[in-house]
């Protein structure tokens, strides 16, 4: 039985659209289901009320600015979905939302791995050798060239200097003697306590 040409024509039609759509979805990053909620209001009660209404655990108060909340999940393990479209949609069309962006995660790549031997540093710090995951040689029995790739970044003339990096944790003791000089106060701030001082809370 012979197919029809029509049909042909359509299937191949429906093979290009889905490939232009897998495209633009992987030019325009991983999106997820947490939403970033700007309410023409400053209301909390109002933004969780709109959270629960379209299926969301909670909507948390962003510090930076009028107005912004952080819509979450009830599922944090899954990745975008028609319904989690859908739902952007709805909140855009409602007259107490300002804007709706949804926020983007990360495509986890594996490294390659490189000859150790390749890369000579000498260093003055006694504890250099300790720290393994700036040249892992296989001294804390891991896997040798598991690390962080640093030496490459100096070779290549990087040093960090002027540079300010930014990192999420659940507190850093900045008046620490090794990273006092260094601390950027303006970019540091407390997103569990909402202030600027993110020492760390032993009680916790």
């Amino acid at each position: 039985m012979r197919g029809s040409p029509r049909h042909g024509t359509a299937v191949g039609v429906l093979v290009l659209l889905n490939a232009l759509l897998f495209a633009a979805e992987a030019a325009e990053g991983v999106l997820t289901e947490h939403l970033l909620v700007q309410l023409h209001e400053d209301a909390q009660d109002e933004a969780h009320q709109l959270a629960a209404q379209h299926g969301f655990q909670s909507a948390r108060k962003l510090p930076f600015g009028d107005g912004l909340f952080h819509f979450y999940p009830q599922d944090t393990s899954k990745r975008r979905s028609k319904r989690s479209a859908r739902i952007k949609q709805w909140l855009q069309n409602n007259r107490r939302v300002k804007n709706v962006i949804e926020q983007e995660g990360f495509r986890r790549q594996k490294r390659g791995y490189r000859n150790i031997n390749d890369i000579e540093v000498n260093m003055s710090d006694p504890l250099f050798t300790k720290q393994w995951y700036l040249i892992n040689t296989g001294q804390a029995d891991g896997t040798p060239g598991l690390d962080l790739n640093v030496a490459e970044a100096w070779q290549l003339g990087y040093t960090g200097k002027g540079v300010t990096i930014a990192i999420m944790d659940d507190g850093i003791d900045y008046l620490h003697p090794d990273l006092a000089s260094n601390y950027n106060a303006d970019a540091s701030y407390d997103f569990s306590s909402n202030d600027p001082f993110p020492f760390p809370r032993y009680t916790e």
